[in-house]
């Protein structure tokens, strides 16, 4: 089973990139993110907390369901305390199982954002359409890909921009089993460039053991993360520990903990 739980975080991202926005780090290649890992086993729904141990009031909790065919159909996430619901996303899939459209509403009900997704015939997404305001404003970004499958480049387009307001073109190494290793990014946005690499370290398992993003104009360390795991008898971790080393939103060590249902 392959699928994950970052979608939802790149999608709500894409507010950020609208003409006047600010300029957000380097995205990821949505297909090859070492963080998205694989699951393991007949997952039924995942129950995630974080909580962060410089902030005693800080906590989050999202809930994520799965079909029986591995296929995520519906992620919550919850306030502080647990027991507020402030966003739910419903996807749905096309006939190749692939993520057809994510649509999202808020702790009243009320529409909060719409993704689209078009893949060419080789599975890969070239184009993803967000509407997130009940008047229809959009962004759409189009991505390309090497021979490899992997992310390349891609462009954000706003309506009310003549030009993409972000373009990004990326280089990525991979080690013997194809996990990315490091990746260097350089981003236009509203006439401005900057360059950035990061690189990654995994463990026994696969995951992420640590990693670190750096803008490489002026050498500042923006990321720097260590992580340790624990794990179920399936393979899934169940607790993440994440040690901050750096960074310019310095919050602590954060503790992720997952609680795994799984189908009979």
């Amino acid at each position: 089973m392959n699928r994950t739980l970052v979608t939802s975080c790149i999608v709500s991202a894409l507010i950020l990139c609208g003409c006047n926005g600010k300029v957000v780090l380097p995205e990821k290649d949505w297909q090859n993110d070492p963080f998205t890992g694989s699951l393991h086993g007949n997952v039924k729904s995942i129950t995630t907390c974080t909580v962060i141990d410089s902030v005693p009031d800080w906590d989050e909790k999202s809930v994520a369901l799965y079909d029986k065919q591995g296929l995520c159909v519906e992620t919550r996430n919850y306030s502080k305390l647990y027991d507020t619901l402030y966003q739910k996303s419903l996807y749905t899939y096309n006939d190749e199982k692939l993520i057809a459209e994510i649509y999202e509403t808020g702790f009243k009900g009320q529409f909060l954002s719409r993704s689209t997704f078009t893949y060419d015939y080789e599975k890969r997404q070239i184009q993803m359409d967000f509407v997130y305001t009940d008047e229809g404003a959009n962004l759409v970004r189009n991505y390309s890909y090497d021979e490899h499958r992997h992310l390349t480049s891609y462009n954000v387009i706003h309506p009310q921009c003549e030009k993409p307001t972000q373009a990004c073109t990326t280089v990525n190494k991979y080690d013997s089993e194809g996990r990315e290793i490091s990746s260097t990014t350089i981003q236009e946005k509203m006439g401005e460039k900057k360059t950035y690499t990061t690189t990654y370290l995994y463990n026994e398992n696969g995951d992420v053991a640590e990693y670190q993003l750096v803008r490489n104009d002026n050498g500042n360390v923006l990321r720097h993360r260590r992580f340790t795991y624990r794990y179920d008898e399936h393979g899934n971790w169940t607790e993440q520990r994440a040690e901050h080393l750096d960074g310019i939103l310095p919050m602590g060590n954060t503790i992720t903990v997952r609680e795994i249902e799984y189908y009979d």
